[in-house]
């Protein structure tokens, strides 16, 4: 039996006050800065519905014989936009060419995600997902 486990970073919905917040790039005097990345933001982005239960509903194990004793993590990174459509979708760690190819394709086909916000505005927000494979027995 192979077991497909998340590893989600958790953040929790809104940040204490003062807590600073760390923008990738493109910061401006400009609050509007529509190309601002942040890594943290006061309300972190979300998807609307469970992240786990998709993610194992909809990932198609390689069905060649040679993978199935393949175990390890990707770990893709993307960013969700302000009107929640995912961009820049990318494998920062890779486990093999078939496992990123089939995270890349349920990362791609999901339905928007809840934007990140800070201070009320919407804003892009950074978002890392490890995916753990790993064979349990069923015994």
């Amino acid at each position: 039996m192979i077991l497909l486990t998340f590893a989600l970073l958790s953040f929790s919905s809104k940040l204490p006050q003062g807590v600073a917040l760390y923008a990738q790039r493109g910061i401006g005097e400009n609050s509007e800065d529509t190309a601002s990345v942040f890594s943290v933001a006061q309300e972190m982005p979300s998807y609307q519905e469970d992240i786990s239960t998709y993610l194992a509903k909809n990932f198609k194990y390689p069905g060649s014989e040679s993978f199935r004793n393949v175990q390890g993590s990707v770990v893709v990174q993307f960013i969700v936009e302000k009107d929640g459509t995912l961009s820049d979708i990318h494998i920062i760690r890779s486990l093999c060419p078939e496992f990123d190819k089939e995270v890349l394709r349920i990362i791609k086909i999901m339905s928007k995600w809840n934007p990140g916000k800070n201070d009320g505005r919407l804003v892009r927000v950074k978002y890392i997902l490890p995916m753990t494979f790993k064979i349990s027995d069923s015994n």
